[in-house]
């Protein structure tokens, strides 16, 4: 829905819209709050004996859903924020003082900040995890000629990678202990969510109850609406490069950033739990594939 209603109403410009990391690191500010904190996460961490619901239990859902009602509320409210920035033409003002050094930074410091998420999942498999970069890193930048390795470099390494942890996990190289050497590498640890979830499920709005508004959790969206912002006008400018569209005119990118406040507007109200921006990767595939071509 967000992704057609960018296409037609703002620029008109081939560029996907999808969920942005730059709403992450404030809903984790929030969720680490005393009052949102996850009692799970509470009693392993403590190893105190504490009284809790059976997962997925009707307890056990009303514990996720109030925490993702709150987080949805607060990003309903600012992306209201993001469509006033840009019905204003208030964005279409401050572009005299956005430039390329501001949008590096500010896309930098989104990557940055997602690193001890990204450390806490390799911890365990640092092997895999070093030789997952190896492999794109090897497609990518040395065997660029084959077309193949120059357009899915991430996807084939992360395809190898996985089938050397299932050859490993079959052969009983990766322990099944819990505790042991190689256990979080392993393919078969979580295949049970293929049986407990629906092949087929419509969203609606409201479906896991009707969002509600946190202060400080809307102060949260507030800051990743501007990193958002910004990242998606480097963006705008750089899908019109390689699209041939000519520079963005002002009004477009205050069509954009405000249509892009509609799709966050519309992401919280279905429960979604986290925004939308401009992918990056989208506009790295119309130069390699040369789709304006």
């Amino acid at each position: 829905m967000q992704r057609g209603t960018f296409v037609l109403l703002p620029r008109r410009l081939p560029i996907i819209q999808g969920a942005t990391a730059a709403f992450l690191m404030p809903v984790f500010a929030l969720m680490s709050q005393p009052e949102w904190n996850c009692p799970f996460d509470q009693q392993a961490n403590d190893n105190e004996t504490i009284n809790l619901p059976e997962i997925g239990s009707q307890e056990h859902r009303s514990l996720w859903t109030t925490r993702l009602s709150v987080i949805s509320g607060s990003i309903m409210v600012a992306s209201l924020f993001q469509m006033f920035l840009g019905l204003t033409g208030l964005i279409g003002f401050l572009l005299r003082f956005i430039g390329p050094l501001t949008i590096s930074v500010v896309t930098s410091s989104i990557s940055l900040s997602l690193f001890p998420i990204i450390t806490s999942y390799a911890q365990k498999q640092w092997y895999i995890a070093f030789a997952t970069i190896a492999l794109v890193v090897t497609f990518s930048q040395y065997l660029r000629r084959w077309k193949i390795c120059e357009l899915f470099p991430i996807l084939i390494s992360v395809g190898l990678s996985w089938f050397l942890c299932f050859v490993l996990t079959a052969t009983g190289v990766f322990t099944d202990d819990p505790n042991g050497w190689g256990y979080g590498a392993r393919t078969d640890i979580k295949t049970d969510v293929l049986t407990k979830t629906s092949w087929f499920r419509f969203p609606y709005p409201g479906q896991f109850g009707w969002p509600t508004v946190s202060i400080a959790g809307t102060c949260g969206m507030i800051a990743g609406v501007l990193a958002s912002v910004m990242e998606s006008i480097g963006d705008y400018y750089a899908c019109a490069l390689q699209a041939d569209a000519g520079k963005p005119p002002k009004h477009a990118i205050n069509r954009g950033i405000a249509v892009e406040g509609l799709g966050c507007l519309l992401c919280g109200f279905w429960g979604a739990g986290i925004g939308t921006t401009s992918y990056s990767e989208n506009i790295g595939a119309i130069s390699i594939t040369r789709v304006r071509q």
